[in-house]
């Protein structure tokens, strides 16, 4: 629930700040929509903008976002995504295929924080089933070494299916709560801290160091 910066302490919600707040829609097409979110956070005293813009493209869904500094001092960020996605039947009744073979190493989680050990769900293999006792047990699945930047939602039972490709991002996590119709495919630029982190949050990995005017 904290990190320093340069010595000093801020406090921070375990999952960032923007989504409690009131974003502005800053545009609006029939196809698009520009979200803008610029006010200052006790966690986060710093001057920027942050832009979340979506665009339809035919059958597809492009979300951009973009983060600018407007102060006088760097500042350090990070992003991750939070969409669910049906799964009327029972997450069960859906298995993920991703692009490439890939070891599906959990990263288990102590509470809101990660650990350095972890669990191989799966090895080798482009598809990863759906199971309500990975998410009893672990509550979480957090992935931060695949290989793969794009996976497909899929079910055997019929033809219907979803791709969410994540170019710019390194980790992906799974969520649901167990027997909810619904699984949560978010791409993050990072993992949440260690447990033996030192707090210091330019020292956390894949954190993004931007200094004023970027």
């Amino acid at each position: 629930d904290a990190y320093t910066l340069d010595g000093k302490r801020y406090c921070m919600p375990k999952h960032g700040f923007s989504s409690a707040m009131d974003w502005q829609v800053e545009a609006q097409a029939a196809d698009s929509v520009t979200f803008l979110l610029a006010q200052p956070h006790p966690g986060f005293p710093f001057q920027y903008e942050l832009r979340a813009d979506y665009a339809l493209h035919g059958n597809q869904l492009r979300v951009t976002y973009t983060v600018r500094n407007l102060d006088a001092r760097d500042f350090c960020f990070s992003l991750g995504a939070h969409e669910a996605y049906a799964a009327p039947e029972g997450i069960e009744a859906y298995e993920l295929l991703f692009e490439q073979p890939e070891s599906f190493d959990n990263s288990l989680l102590e509470s809101s924080l990660i650990t350095r050990r972890t669990i191989t769900l799966a090895q080798d293999t482009r598809v990863l089933p759906l199971r309500r006792a990975d998410f009893e047990t672990y509550d979480s699945l957090v992935f931060l070494n695949l290989a793969s930047r794009g996976v497909t939602l899929q079910s055997p039972l019929h033809g219907r299916k979803i791709r969410v490709a994540y170019p710019d991002f390194d980790v992906l996590l799974l969520w649901t709560v167990p027997g909810a119709g619904y699984i949560c495919i978010e791409p993050w630029r990072n993992a949440p801290d260690y447990t033996d982190a030192d707090g210091d949050i330019r020292h956390k990995p894949g954190m993004i160091a931007l200094r004023p005017g970027q």
